[in-house]
Order: C-alpha cells, then structure tokens, then sequence
C-alpha cells in the first residue's frame, strides 16, 4: 500500500512538473497567432488595390498610444509632475468635479489635501486620485499618471 502511495505522488509530481514546461509554450503559441490589424481598408489591401507587405502591419495597441502621447504632450505645458502609466492601490473617492482632462485631473488632486497620485485614463477620460500608498505601474499603456507636490516634498524631505 505504502508502495502504490508512493508511486501514485511520483506520478503527480511529474505530470506537475510536465505541465509546467508544456503551457507556456502553448500559451506562445496561442499568443503568437493573433492577427495584426492592417494598414488598409476593410478588403485586407492598399487603396490602390495592391496587397499589404509585412512591415505594413499595424501595432493592435496605436491608438492607445497615440492618446496617450497627446495627453502627456498637454502636461508639458504645466509645472505638474506627470508619465505613463498608473498608480496602484490607494485610490480615494472620484473626484467630485470630474475633470476630463489630465490637466484639470492634476489640478483637482493638487487641491485635495488627502491626494498624493492622480491618474488619467486616456482613452475613457476619466480621472481618479490617490493617496500615498502603493506604486506606480508604467506598463499600463492606457493610462497618464503623476504625482501632487505634497508627494513631491515629502520623498525630497524624507531622502535628507
């Protein structure tokens, strides 16, 4: 009995570990096979009926990116601390003026006495505040972020 306990968890262990090396591949794979969306009309080719060669193809993720450089093109007019990105964890109560810029957005939090971080979705502009806990997350491509200058003054105070 002590025997079959035995090889039974052996046998486990090693589908365990088999399974391991098995789905990442796969979950590659899967990854690697979604189409690219095309620089083209609705029929798959230029507008002069030729079809499209491989660097024609279009990143699925452009127009997130293209608002989002318009967005930070828009704070750097501004003395606000801003980048991509967005805060995570900490966040307060919606704004109660519900700015729908991320100019207004950074205002709003530097007139707050308990927000620390502001975000801004640049594709769904809306805006939320933060206090001072948690981190930033620069991989977020959808999202504007930075700090109020009580943030700012506080990290400078504390690194003294």
């Amino acid at each position: 009995m002590a025997r079959s306990w035995f090889a039974l968890k052996a046998f486990l262990a090693a589908v365990f570990v088999a399974s391991l090396c098995v789905v990442p591949v796969l979950a590659q794979e899967t990854m690697a096979a979604a189409p690219a969306r095309k620089l083209a009309g609705p029929d798959g080719r230029k507008p002069d009926g030729s079809p499209l060669e491989a660097e024609e193809y279009e990143d699925p993720d452009h127009h997130i990116n293209a608002w989002r450089e318009r967005h930070l093109s828009t704070m750097k007019t501004t003395q606000h601390h801003h980048m991509k990105g967005s805060w995570l964890y900490g966040q307060l109560n919606a704004p109660a003026d519900a700015p729908s810029d991320p100019v207004a957005c950074a205002k709003s939090c530097e007139s707050r006495e308990d927000c620390y971080h502001w975000m801004f979705h640049v594709t769904g502009h809306h805006c939320s505040h933060a206090h001072d806990h948690g981190f930033a997350n620069e991989d977020a491509i959808d999202w504007i972020h930075g700090h109020a200058t009580r943030f700012l003054t506080k990290k400078k105070g504390s690194e003294l």
